[in-house]
């Protein structure tokens, strides 16, 4: 079954509170294993409490996902939907500039 493309209210949620969690505690851990980890617990987390993302959704799509916002958030993610285009470098990270560290290490980006 095809999952739905991410809707406004997904992708404002993703935009908002999600994404600044996420990188609060992802450019604080050491490593790429650690980042990778954190990365899919946290996927975990929002596919189990989280109502705003549809329940159809894997946690792999959630992880994927989270880290295609923080890229296209910072306006460096190279390739992505015309529908995300107001999101491109809209919400730059604090202290880090470049690519999400573990974005080599995610399928489809």
């Amino acid at each position: 079954m095809k999952k739905p493309p991410y809707g406004i209210t997904e992708q404002d949620f993703f935009a908002g509170p999600c994404i600044d969690f996420y990188r609060q505690v992802l450019y604080s851990l050491p490593n790429h294993q650690a980042m990778m980890k954190w990365t899919y617990d946290y996927a975990v987390f929002l596919k189990n409490n989280c109502p705003l993302i549809h329940k159809d959704r894997t946690i792999q799509a959630i992880y994927i996902h989270l880290v295609y916002m923080d890229n296209l958030l910072e306006g460096v993610q190279p390739k992505y939907s015309q529908k995300d285009s107001d999101f491109a470098g809209w919400k730059p990270r604090n202290g880090y500039v470049g690519l999400n560290p573990i974005t080599s290490k995610v399928p489809y980006l």
